[in-house]
């Protein structure tokens, strides 16, 4: 049984690459939003910060007019808790957008962290990635050398 265990607890580590890819993606898109985009204005339509114990998170929702008179809305962005208070009693911010891109809207105060908190997201991931994956490779090679040391113990 631990040997069926130790080989399906490598879905960790896949999973850990997988959020560490998706974090990279994450930093790339808000980081080429913030040097490409046009420059912007936008209104907060919708300001959200729970401050749960548990769980803190919150969200922006941002009307973002640009200088050929297009509307871009962005419902419920995420932003990083300890970000929020930088923008929480705005009601117009500076903003940068590429129209269509996968982060089509960041806010010029806070995108340049935001895009480094979620760099060092991903560097955490793969490191993360790389011990489980080291720790699990050595499991399961003790298993495969020495067998289960919990029937060992039990026979002698």
């Amino acid at each position: 049984m631990q040997r069926y265990i130790a080989r399906i607890v490598w879905i960790v580590p896949l999973g850990l690459f997988w959020l560490g890819i998706n974090q990279w993606h994450v930093a790339r898109d808000l980081r080429a939003t913030l040097e490409q985009g046009e420059a912007a204005r936008a209104e907060v339509i919708e300001f959200m910060k729970n401050e749960r114990p548990d769980i803190p998170f919150g969200y922006i929702s941002l009307r973002a007019h640009l200088a050929d008179g297009r509307e871009i809305v962005q419902e419920k962005m995420a932003l990083p808790f300890t970000l929020l208070p930088q923008v929480e009693h705005e009601q117009v911010l500076d903003v940068r957008v590429i129209p269509g891109a996968e982060q089509p809207i960041v806010i010029s105060a806070i995108a340049r962290t935001q895009w480094k908190i979620a760099a060092m997201q991903s560097a955490v991931c793969f490191g993360m990635m790389l011990m489980f994956g080291i720790g699990i490779f050595f499991w399961n090679r003790m298993l495969t050398r020495s067998g289960d040391p919990a029937t060992r113990l039990a026979v002698n």
